[in-house]
């Protein structure tokens, strides 16, 4: 009789698994649009994917949304229920809107979702959150395995302090602006061409890796916080501009294809190798703590824009045969040699120590100045595609413009005392 009462027993309970297992199944592939289960911004969403109307959301009613758009005018508190529509290919959120009248933006400060996450969305492709607001915290988009895009842009006083990518390794683009993270690690992200960071002095960022990003191509970072730049293994990288006060050491060794360098305002980097750099086309630095510039080794180099670096005693264009424009005014350079320069075109050397520029073989210069030097003669005889100079200031008392394209006064600046002879 026992025996009979266990076996009833253990068949009751097994089947009341059963059918709970059953019950949860059913609950899973099924779930009810209420205030309980979706914040109301994702309700909406839900509700639209109710095909049937039964107010029920099934996986296969949210399987067929691709696009989330969030544009709200009203307070977005949380994203809670989106974690039923993992078939999303493209994600937006804008903690604002567009007033169509004054084409400005309207911020919502009572837009308070401090979290999104995205985490495990396989088939998320895009992703792109504007918060004109702070309290957006923390993005989470961890094991999004196809995501091809993100963009996040803060704004006032910065927002977004916590982002993960681990895992996004088909990332083909990146931008963020205005945010609060400090650490930013896409090392081995194989597939990714572009990254972007920053639009202003408030990104927080230290450490920028994108160590064997092997098919990277541009990069623009503008962080005063930037300590760390690893670009080792970028065989590919062909752009790179950064802007950081706290940055002091730069390795270009082994980015052998890069053509556009450029370093903004207040980069403490005082040296840079570019021997290694033989594509190098266009180099361009501002306000930066550099030294020296060495360029003997980029034969492709076409232009170089140096103005306003303190610091820069010596600059070495030697070889460099395609450089058309060269500008290092408001520097400590006292000597250049550009004889070898035959296709130099423009050329600006004012407010410097110089007190010899010899030109004679720039025959395809159009545009000289240097004005407030110490140069005392110029011969101009073999500049016949000259067509505007400016010297005044300098210890110059002849011209002889007869070989130039100058014939009047208004391609000429310099100072009054000065005789000369324009060419007829």
């Amino acid at each position: 009789m026992r025996k009979h009462i266990k076996n009833f027993i253990f068949t009751t309970l097994a089947c009341t698994f059963l059918l709970g297992a059953g019950m949860s199944a059913r609950a899973a592939s099924k779930v009810a649009i209420n205030d309980e289960n979706f914040a109301w911004v994702v309700k909406d969403c839900a509700e639209e994917a109710d095909t049937n109307k039964d107010g029920y959301l099934s996986e296969k009613e949210a399987s067929k949304v691709k696009k989330l758009w969030f544009n709200p005018a009203f307070n977005v508190e949380s994203f809670k229920g989106i974690e039923y529509f993992t078939d999303v290919e493209k994600f937006v959120y804008k903690a604002n809107i567009v007033d169509e009248e004054s084409n400005d933006y309207i911020v919502y400060e009572e837009s308070t979702a401090p979290v999104v996450d995205l985490s495990g969305f396989k088939k998320l492709k895009s992703v792109y959150i504007r918060s004109d607001t702070d309290h957006l915290r923390t993005v989470n988009l961890q094991g999004c395995t196809n995501l091809r895009e993100v963009r996040i842009e803060g704004r006032r006083d910065g927002c977004v302090d916590t982002l993960n990518l681990d895992g996004c390794t088909n990332l083909r683009s990146i931008e963020l602006s205005s945010l609060f993270i400090t650490k930013l690690n896409l090392s081995g992200f194989k597939h990714l061409t572009e990254v972007y960071i920053g639009d202003d002095f408030k990104e927080k960022l230290e450490t920028l890796n994108l160590k064997k990003c092997s098919n990277l191509k541009t990069v623009s970072v503008w962080s005063d916080h930037l300590t760390k730049l690893k670009l080792k293994g970028d065989g590919k990288l062909e752009s790179l501009n950064v802007t950081a006060a706290s940055l002091t050491h730069l390795d270009l060794t082994s980015n052998t294809q890069l053509k556009d360098l450029h370093l903004g305002r207040g980069t403490k980097v005082t040296s840079l190798d570019l021997s290694h750099n033989a594509r190098l086309e266009t180099m361009g630095c501002y306000q930066t703590a550099l030294t020296a510039l060495d360029f003997s080794h980029n034969k492709n180099l076409v232009k170089v824009d140096c103005h306003n670096n303190k610091n820069i005693a010596s600059i070495n264009v030697k070889g460099c045969k395609k450089l058309r424009s060269l500008r290092f005014d408001n520097t400590k350079v006292k000597k250049i040699n550009v004889k070898t320069n035959t296709d130099l075109r423009n050329l600006r050397c004012e407010n410097t120590p110089l007190t010899k520029l010899d030109v004679k073989k720039n025959t395809n210069l159009q545009s000289l100045r240097c004005d407030n030097t110490g140069i005392s003669k110029l011969n101009l005889k073999n500049n016949k595609k000259l067509k505007k100079l400016v010297c005044p200031e300098t210890n110059i008392r002849k011209l002889d413009l007869s070989k130039t394209k100058i014939k009047k006064p208004s391609a000429l600046e310099c100072d009054p005392d000065v005789t000369v002879i324009y060419a007829k």
